[in-house]
């Protein structure tokens, strides 16, 4: 597994962070650091080692900035081929989500956002993958319910909403990778 942040995690300590220094060094983190530019490659070196050593199916599901992460996944192909890295991709709670990355996905998408993310963007999202020829296989549901981190770090499993929509996210994404490829 790639160590996305090259040894430089963002401090728990200012986790979430509590004052506009933290937020502003957060954002820096996020720019520098963490930018999709920076982490991208690392992964992609990684699947592409694992489709050289044979893996016949990779698919790659992220949460929040790792959401970004794959999504961005799906937007590539294979070092030695035309054929795309991935088969199939997903997000929950994703953020920095953006509807032109759907303009450059090759392959199904799952994309499950808390009330929490941008749902104008998720729906211009959802509309550029409409024209798709895999559009059939995606899989789209907004929690509007649920807070940004749900289905992760952030989850109430003691919460009996948050546990429901915790088992429900995590089946549809098994039923999506299932019926993706």
């Amino acid at each position: 597994m790639p160590d996305f942040f090259f040894g430089k995690p963002y401090p728990l300590a200012e986790h979430p962070p509590k004052n506009d220094e933290q937020k502003k060094n957060f954002s820096a983190f996020f720019a520098t650091t963490a930018a999709p530019d920076n982490v991208l490659p690392g992964l992609l070196e990684f699947a592409n080692q694992l489709r050289k050593d044979g893996t016949s199916k990779l698919y790659v599901y992220g949460f929040c900035w790792g959401g970004k992460i794959a999504t961005l996944c799906g937007c590539q192909t294979r070092e030695d081929s035309s054929q795309p890295l991935f088969d199939a991709v997903a997000a929950v709670h994703p953020a920095m989500m953006n509807a032109a990355d759907g303009k450059n996905l090759l392959v199904p998408i799952g994309i499950f956002p808390s009330q929490d993310e941008n749902v104008e963007e998720f729906k211009k999202m959802v509309s550029e993958l409409e024209s798709k020829p895999f559009a059939s296989k995606n899989a789209y549901r907004v929690y509007p319910t649920m807070h940004h981190g749900w289905a992760a770090a952030r989850a109430n499993l003691d919460d009996e909403e948050n546990l429901k929509q915790y088992k429900d996210v995590y089946s549809r994404l098994a039923t999506f990778f299932q019926n993706a490829a």
